[in-house]
């Protein structure tokens, strides 16, 4: 992830709103469904910010290939640091309505902690899905689309959803 101020080509180094930023990582995670409609999930993050990460290096060859001005400021990025993060989340669904041909509604309580060294924070929210979908355990909305063979022919969901939190 690269994470830019405001403006990545203000000259003024004091008017730069946050400083420049790469974070390259990689994860674990496991997620576990209940009958009841509801979802645990457990990550686990490992990475590296600062110039290490190589954001600078990508953002500039982005840019000149893209034919954009080269980003000015890279100088304030901040340190080198490894860390490693963990995140929490849980969503239960409240509410469903099914239709005809897999066409549900649903509303959903979602809510997530993450500890660790470069992300802090906790969430709560709703999350509203329509559309022709599979349940929780094999929807994609939640990366959890696998198939057996009793499943030869997996279902195209086609969704609409919104997903406003408390942060």
């Amino acid at each position: 992830a690269i994470y830019n101020p405001r403006s990545a080509y203000v000259r003024n180094f004091s008017r730069i709103d946050r400083p420049f930023a790469g974070y390259l990582y990689g994860g674990l995670s496991f997620s576990r469904f209940s009958t009841k409609q509801n979802r645990f999930k457990v990550m686990l993050q490992a990475g590296q910010i600062g110039p290490k990460s190589g954001a600078e290096k990508i953002q500039k060859w982005y840019h000149h290939t893209i034919g954009f001005d080269p980003p000015v400021g890279w100088q304030t990025q901040i340190n080198n640091a490894f860390g490693l993060n963990l995140n929490f989340e849980y969503t239960q669904s409240i509410r469903e309505r099914a239709g005809n041909k897999n066409r549900i509604n649903n509303w959903l309580l979602d809510s997530y902690i993450k500890v660790g060294q470069f992300f802090n924070g906790a969430g709560v929210g709703a999350i509203f899905r329509t559309g022709r979908l599979e349940k929780m355990h094999q929807s994609g909305f939640f990366n959890a689309a696998s198939y057996t063979k009793r499943h030869s022919k997996p279902m195209r969901e086609n969704f609409f959803f919104l997903k406003p939190m408390l942060n």
